[in-house]
C-alpha cells in the first residue's frame, strides 16, 4: 500500500527512507515528531504535547473525512480503546468514552445524555395561562389544578428511578416573595410525566409565577 505525507512543500513517497527535517520515513513508519507549518503563529508547543504539530498563523484546523464514523483513539499497553472520542454521522452524535466505557453522548438535538448531565429542566410562570420561560426535553405543562402541574417529557425517561426536584423563586423586582413557600414532586413517570405541587406556608396549594424543575436519571 502506498503511503503519502505530505506538509508545506515537502513530501514524503514510502518506496524510500528519507531523513527531511529531522523526520525518518521507513516503510511507511515515521520516527521522530511532525510539526505541519503553513505560517508563523509565534507560539511554542507545550513539551509533551509537540508530537504533533499543526501551525499556522491565523486559522488551524484538522479534518476528519468519512461517511460512516469518525475516532480519535486513547490506548495505553493494557487497552487501546480506553477513551475515545466519536462522531456518529448516522445518528449525528458525538460519544465521549473514558474507562472504556461510554461517558457522555451529545445527541444531534444537543442534548447530553450521561449520568452526570440533566435530562430535563424547566423555567416556568405558574399563574394563569402556563408560560414556559425555558426549558430542556420539556414538551408542555399542564395546569391540573390550584398550584399543581403535570409536566410532560419531550424524550422518555428509560424507567421511573429518576430525580426529579421543583424550587419556587420571588418575582423579580416586586415585593412578593415565596418565604415558607415550597414545592412538592408527588408523582413520576417512567415515560412521560412529572407531577408536581406548589404550597404557601400555610401548607395550601398556590399558583407560583416563577417555578424550575430539573430532572436527572437514565
Amino acid at each position: 500500500m502506498s503511503t503519502k505525507l505530505t506538509a508545506t512543500g515537502v513530501e514524503f513517497p514510502d518506496a524510500t527512507t528519507q531523513t527531511t527535517s529531522g523526520l525518518l520515513l521507513t516503510g511507511g513508519t515515521m520516527t521522530g515528531t511532525l510539526h505541519v507549518k503553513t505560517s508563523d503563529s509565534g507560539a511554542t508547543a507545550v513539551a509533551g504535547a509537540d508530537d504533533l504539530i499543526i501551525e499556522v498563523a491565523d486559522y488551524g484546523g484538522i479534518s476528519i473525512l468519512s461517511e460512516n464514523e469518525g475516532h480519535i483513539y486513547f490506548g495505553d499497553n493494557e487497552d487501546a480503546d480506553v477513551g475515545r472520542i466519536e462522531y456518529n454521522h448516522s445518528t449525528n452524535s458525538m460519544i465521549f468514552r473514558t474507562n472504556a466505557s461510554d461517558a457522555l453522548t451529545i445527541k444531534s438535538d444537543g442534548r447530553g445524555l450521561s449520568q452526570f448531565t440533566a435530562k430535563a429542566w424547566v423555567n416556568f410562570n405558574g399563574t394563569g395561562a402556563i408560560s414556559i420561560r425555558d426549558s430542556h426535553n420539556i414538551s408542555s405543562i399542564a395546569d391540573v389544578g390550584t398550584g399543581q402541574y403535570t409536566i410532560t417529557f419531550t424524550n422518555a425517561m428509560a424507567n421511573d428511578n429518576h430525580a426529579t426536584v421543583a424550587s419556587l423563586s420571588k418575582d423579580s423586582g416586586t415585593a412578593t416573595n415565596t418565604t415558607g413557600n415550597y414545592a412538592s414532586v408527588a408523582e413520576l413517570s417512567a415515560t412521560t410525566y412529572s407531577y408536581m405541587e406548589a404550597f404557601n406556608h400555610s401548607h395550601a396549594r398556590q399558583d407560583v409565577a416563577h417555578i424550575g424543575v430539573i430532572t436527572f436519571g437514565d
